[in-house]
């Protein structure tokens, strides 16, 4: 059943952000092999709730009538997506993109041009 227990009122983009020390230290887990941009600091648990979260917001998808409500049903949904790429083969080459590190959240962003005036956009998370 996607039924779920109640939550605490504190929503998924207030959590805590574990990520990113500011004295520069060794921002890896324990064994790490490295970052996979090793030049930019690791994300921190805000910087993937919010990528998490705009994700979800993207995705219509059907609430069946098992489902208590849209937003379990959206975890349950990127749950399954999640299972089926643990099964795909593995990509030797994927790497996080990015021109630029947000220094809130420490997502990687990227500078997309405006077709319509010809400028630079800087397209953030946070």
């Amino acid at each position: 059943s996607a039924r779920r227990s109640p939550r605490s009122p504190r929503s998924p983009a207030q959590s805590e952000d574990s990520g990113g020390s500011a004295s520069g230290g060794s921002d890896q887990e324990p064994g790490a092999l490295g970052l996979m941009r090793p030049g930019c600091r690791q994300v921190g648990e805000r910087g993937k709730v919010l990528v998490l979260l705009q994700a979800m917001h993207k995705c219509n998808i059907v609430v069946g009538p098992t489902c208590c409500c849209a937003w379990h049903a959206s975890v349950q949904e990127m749950q399954s997506m999640l299972v089926k790429f643990e099964n795909y083969e593995c990509a030797k080459d994927f790497c996080a993109r990015g021109d630029w590190q947000c220094p809130k959240c420490m997502t990687l962003e990227s500078t997309r041009r405006s077709n319509d005036i010809g400028l630079d956009e800087d397209v953030m998370v946070c």
